[in-house]
């Protein structure tokens, strides 16, 4: 609960960012890192809620039944209004992150499509973009490979194959 205190977010509330896609979302990162906040399109939230067709049930028996995932894991969706302002809906999830912010040199929002996915970066960001989230065609063109071990390697394909 320390995460969400205000005062202790003296610094994400004054820096939130909002998403690059095609219909951004306000994004916010409590200072510890440990939580992260998005607003959801109506569209968005039937995906979850739909009476007939919502996934909130399957959702949350998948990630109880596989611990490992790399699923987001939503803590939560709130409804939000202020005075007489139009309601906003976001959820509350882990920051799949985690205590590396400092460590990242490139963050990737892979969707396995080529159509409009490029983030133009500035000359500087080319070598360290940070937590500016790139898209596809960025980590193709990109010559920065990563290396990893055989059995890390064979434990995120098993991990993927699962969640898809």
């Amino acid at each position: 609960l320390e995460s969400i205190v205000p005062a202790a977010n003296f610094q994400g509330i004054h820096s939130f960012d909002v998403g690059s896609g095609q219909s951004p979302s306000f994004f916010f990162f409590t200072d510890d890192r440990k939580l992260m906040l998005k607003t959801m399109k109506p569209s968005e939230v039937s995906i979850l809620f739909d009476e007939k067709d919502g996934i909130l049930l399957d959702y949350g028996s998948f990630l109880a039944a596989n611990p490992e995932s790399l699923l987001l894991k939503m803590l939560g969706v709130y409804k939000v209004q202020v005075n007489e302002s139009d309601p906003i809906i976001l959820f509350v999830s882990e920051n799949m992150v985690g205590n590396d912010f400092g460590h990242i040199r490139h963050m990737y929002d892979l969707k396995g499509s080529t159509f409009k996915r490029h983030t133009e970066l500035t000359e500087e960001e080319k070598a360290n973009s940070g937590l500016k989230v790139l898209k596809c065609m960025n980590m193709a063109n990109d010559e920065t490979r990563l290396e990893v071990s055989t059995e890390a390697k064979n434990k995120v394909l098993a991990i993927l194959e699962q969640d898809s």
